[in-house]
């Protein structure tokens, strides 16, 4: 088969699967988070903004250490870093959501291949109620 012939066999599965993936990342319950090598995010799914309560343009373009808890930060800056020299990596830690409750997750992260991108989902354990 040649190359172009094999290239648009490829393109035509992943346009095939793309509504699937959509629905996927749309109605999950974990949260979704698409950030580079620095920490800033570049998508996040509606899981995700529904349990911080800030909407998607509130969430892109910043660094999610903005969002992390003060105690938190140390630890979740050494997690990032270590994704530099392994590929997946699981940790704990807490979001201030925007109505100031803390949010605790259990993440998986992961280099998403060769593109510079971190890929996490997360799980929320509980919620602190802010008052």
């Amino acid at each position: 088969m040649s190359f172009v012939k094999e290239l648009e066999k490829i393109t035509k599965s992943l346009n095939d699967h793309i509504p699937n993936l959509l629905y996927f990342w749309s109605t999950a319950l974990d949260v979704f988070i698409l950030g580079d090598m620095s920490g800033t995010i570049l998508a996040v799914n509606p899981a995700l903004c529904r349990v911080l309560g800030y909407t998607t343009e509130e969430l892109i373009g910043h660094k999610w250490m903005e969002f992390i808890h003060p105690d938190d930060l140390k630890s979740s800056e050494a997690e990032r870093l270590a994704l530099h020299a392994r590929s997946v990596i699981k940790f704990k830690n807490r979001y201030i959501a925007k109505n100031g409750n803390i949010v605790h997750f259990e993440w998986s992260a992961d280099t998403s291949g060769n593109t510079g991108k971190i890929v996490g989902v997360g799980r929320v354990v509980e919620v602190e109620s802010a008052g």
